[in-house]
Parts: structure tokens; sequence; C-alpha cells
């Protein structure tokens, strides 16, 4: 992979993404710096699907003392130990922004290590971490939904006039006078994942930190394509399953109403979970005996009754605004 390096500003401060010079037998890598905080994305691809239920994503947050400019003596264990309980939290702050963007057809392993380098006190390097994961996702040949975009931002009030302002990526003094702390992973057009805690300021300051982030996030986005333009790698296709959706359409039409009774049912806590297992057993025998030469598959049938049942929760929540439980969208649950 050639060289590449791209730069913009964010808040003031220079964010930088470079590829082709460091880690070159990962699937792709990249350098990502803001300011004097650095890390290191490496990703790397398996050659063959899998054969697991589940998408085998593994990120993993690598923290290092002399990041912070601190190299033990000789009596300190040099070795790496487990991860510490923010290292986990970050590991997991960035798995959530990249998971959901995968095709849910594609099951090779990826394994995404970011590698902490250098931290200067002012920028952290989660938001950088998963600027950095988003860029080399996008310019690697791996099938990916992205680019997405993450920033911190701060609410400070100002002494003696009591003016509040909204800060993108707030350093150390004024995180702590900052009464929000909010995470916000975005794509161009919607907010993918958000992560928050304030001191109870209002629900129209929330969405108004959400909207400026939104600006600064599409800002950073343009930065990612032009990057992945430059690397210039081209896409794998993604891997269609044409027994799953052949098998979704024909549950839709014979069994959709049975399936969306379920939904209810998933939702309540004296139900007992096997009144799924039991409807798929209906669906088995009942394929079994209209065409006893088809192969069926329960592991199959189960996989398309999900994929219903879902869509059908997914329409209620947005057109009929009503959850799983009956519920309204703006219902609290008694407890």
């Amino acid at each position: 992979m050639k060289k590449t390096s791209v730069s913009t500003e964010i808040a003031g401060k220079t964010l930088t993404l470079e590829t082709g010079e460091l880690a070159k037998q990962a699937t792709v890598s990249v350098l990502a710096r803001l300011g004097d905080t650095m890390v290191l994305v490496t990703v790397v691809a398996g050659q063959k699907n899998t054969e697991l239920d589940y998408f085998p994503l593994s990120v993993e947050y690598v923290e290092r003392l002399y990041a912070g400019g601190r190299i033990k003596g000789s009596r300190w264990v040099k070795r790496e130990g487990r991860p510490t309980d923010d290292a986990i939290l970050t590991g997991r702050l960035i798995d959530r922004s990249i998971r959901p963007l995968f095709p849910k057809s594609y099951k090779k392993d990826v394994q995404v290590v970011i590698t902490v380098l250098s931290v200067d006190g002012e920028n952290e390097p989660d938001v950088l971490s998963i600027i950095a994961v988003s860029a080399a996702l996008h310019a690697s040949p791996i099938p990916w939904n992205g680019p997405v975009s993450a920033v911190r931002v701060g609410h400070v009030k100002e002494n003696g006039n009591g003016n509040v302002e909204l800060i993108i990526n707030p350093g150390s003094a004024e995180s702590d006078f900052s009464e929000l702390d909010l995470v916000a992973t975005q794509t161009k057009d919607k907010t993918l994942m958000l992560e928050a805690g304030a001191l109870q300021i209002s629900e129209e300051k929330m969405l108004e930190a959400v909207k400026k982030a939104h600006v600064e996030n599409k800002k950073i986005i343009d930065v990612i394509e032009d990057f992945a333009k430059k690397v210039g790698v081209k896409k794998d296709e993604t891997p269609v399953d044409s027994a799953l959706n052949e098998m979704v359409i024909a549950l839709d039409k014979k069994y959709k109403d049975e399936i969306l009774a379920l939904i209810p049912l998933r939702a309540s806590k004296e139900a007992n979970g096997g009144e799924a297992g039991v409807l798929i057993d209906k669906i088995y025998e009942s394929e079994k005996l209209a065409n006893p030469e088809a192969n069926v598959d329960k592991k199959l049938i189960a996989q398309a009754l999900e994929k219903i049942m879902f869509k059908g929760i997914r329409t209620d929540v947005l057109k009929n605004k009503k959850r799983a439980d009956g519920r309204k969208i703006d219902e609290i649950r008694q407890i």
C-alpha cells in the first residue's frame, strides 16, 4: 500500500491520518495524530467466511505507559498484563461505533487493534481512535458501510455572565468545568452511537450538542473519504445469502402473523422463551410435509424468523410509535 497522508483542522487542532509506512503486513494500518496524541490502528481480516452464527469482530484497545512519557525501572514487570477498565470501556466504545455497519452476511474474522503511542494530556485518544478505525476500515478491502466520525462535546458555563458554550473536543482544563461529556459517533446522515454523562442539562441543550457534533463529524468524514480515495483500494464484494433471503420471503408470505405474534411474548417477563422454538418446529414440519424432497434447515428458519420479527419491531416503533411490549415510545416502564 502506497504512503498516503491527509490533514484537517478540528476545533483549532490538526488531525492527521497516514498509512503505508507502519504495520505493512496488516490488511490495513492507519497512524492518526491529533495535537501530540497519536494512535496506531491495525485491521486484519481472515481469508474465509466462518460458519458462526455471529460476526467474529474483535476490538482491542492497548494502552502503553510510554504513551504518557513513563518508562518504569527494572523492578517493574514489563510483560503485558490484563487491560485496565478504561481500556475495556474504550474498546467497547469503538466496537459499538463500527459493528452495526458491517453487512449481516459478512462472517470473516476481523481483528482491530488500537495501540496508543502518545498522549499529550489535552486530546483524548478515544475519539481519535474511532476516527482512525473508521479511516482504516473505509480504506480497506473489507465491506463496510462507513465511514463514521466521532467527537467529544463539552458544556461549559462562562464565569460571571452565566453564558453557556458547547465545546468540541474540550481540553483537560475545560473538561474539569464541563457539565456534559458527550461522545457522538455519526455518519453523514445519521447519529450511530451516543455515550454521555451530564449534570442534568436540558433536552434542548443535549440535542443542540448532538447537532453541533454532526457539523464537525461531517467535515472529518469528508477527509476520511478523501483519504480512502487516495489509498485507492477496491472493496471486496459483499456476500449475498440467497437461501436466507428466499426463506424470509417464503415465511413472510405464510407465517407473518404468527411470527409477529411472538413480539409481545418476547418482551414479556412471564414468557419462557420457548414459543419461538415451537413455531420453528411447526414451520419445519409443515415445509417438510409440503415438499419432502426439499432440504429444509431449522437453523435457516430461525434466522429468517428473527429477521421478520426484528423488521416488525422496527416498523411498530417508526410507524405505529409502539414498543414491543405495547408501550408508547415516550412511555416509561413501571418499576
